[in-house]
């Protein structure tokens, strides 16, 4: 009798085993699909999210450093108008009335000598040269042009100087034309034809 049960008891251990090694596979098979789903949706639709962020991560920090750059352009050409605002005002050109010719030509003159530029020819006309190249310009009834067409001698630099102190003069004068030859018998000496011009009010 007490062996029966024995038997009845192994029995239903190895039926409870059997239950059990059933539920365990059935478990396993559970978390096995539910790992395939996770990393076939879930995990694959997470990583792709992380890489689309990670692009925009990018796209920000470009973005940014190219506003950093605009920002450091704006503030130097700020400090750039600033600076240029505290210098002198660039000065206004007047333009002369028939009297003051002659005042002007004594003021080339005496560009000319403090440039150590000699003049040996000067000449004011209202005729243009035929070689002196002009831009059709009608300067209205109320001014009238004047050629002043000179002969100059003198070094390079001296002539450049000189050329410089005409353009930035008061007076508006404008250098038309100009050419240097250099002299023979004096290699650091030029030669130069020089045409200005000018409106005179009448």
């Amino acid at each position: 009798m007490i062996n029966l049960i024995e038997k009845i008891k192994n029995i239903k251990m190895l039926n409870e085993v059997e239950v059990d090694s059933k539920k365990l596979l059935l478990i396993f098979i559970v978390t096995i699909g539910l790992v395939y789903v996770d990393f076939s949706y879930i995990l694959k639709a997470q990583l792709s999210g992380v890489a689309s962020k990670s692009s925009q991560i990018v796209k920000l920090k470009s973005d940014l450093s190219n506003l950093e750059r605009d920002l450091l352009i704006m503030k130097d050409t700020k400090a750039k108008q600033a600076q240029v605002m505290k210098g002198p005002l660039p000065k206004v050109k007047r333009i002369i009335s028939e009297s003051q010719v002659s005042d002007l030509l004594q003021n080339i003159s005496e560009l000319a000598n403090s440039n150590d530029v000699r003049i040996l020819q000067i000449k004011p006309t209202r005729q243009q040269k035929a070689s002196a190249t002009d831009t059709k310009f009608d300067p209205g009834v109320n001014f009238s042009v004047l050629y002043i067409y000179m002969d100059l001698s003198g070094g390079y630099h001296q002539l450049g100087k000189f050329i410089n102190d005409l353009e930035n003069a008061q007076e508006f004068v404008i250098v038309q034309e100009i050419k240097i030859d250099s002299q023979k018998d004096n290699y650091m000496k030029q030669r130069a034809s020089l045409t200005l011009k000018t409106y005179v009010k009448k």
